[in-house]
């Protein structure tokens, strides 16, 4: 899912059955999601949906104990930066997505991703 705002700030969400699409059973994946190799291919199975933009490399954290990967990435043309997290849970990607414009605040952006809970 996803919308524009009125200031041209793009919000968008998404599920991916990662480790169905892979065919790794879900103790596996989450074995291999916490290695640095398998976040580059995650990021490079990424970047032909979004050519224009250069990715900085994929930071890799937690939130509440789950594993999470932070992407940036710059489009020099459309002069505006993406900003992507990626929360693994039971082998499926909830994908939390912000392209902001440049000169528009990041105040909106902190609020959509602070925003992220994550429930039972």
């Amino acid at each position: 899912y996803g919308c524009k705002d009125c200031t041209g700030v793009v919000f968008a969400v998404s599920v991916s059955d990662i480790a169905k699409a892979i065919n790794f059973d879900k103790s596996t994946f989450d074995s291999v999601v916490v290695e640095k190799e398998f976040a580059n291919d995650f990021l490079d199975g990424f970047k032909p949906s979004m050519p224009s933009y250069i990715f900085k490399p994929v930071s890799i954290s937690t939130l509440t104990g789950r594993v999470t990967y932070q992407i940036e990435g710059r489009d020099e043309e459309g002069k505006s930066n993406i900003y992507y997290i990626a929360i693994f849970i039971n082998g499926k990607a909830y994908n939390f997505i912000c392209i902001l414009p440049d000169g528009k605040s990041v105040r909106d952006k902190n609020l959509f991703f602070k925003g992220i809970t994550i429930g039972r």
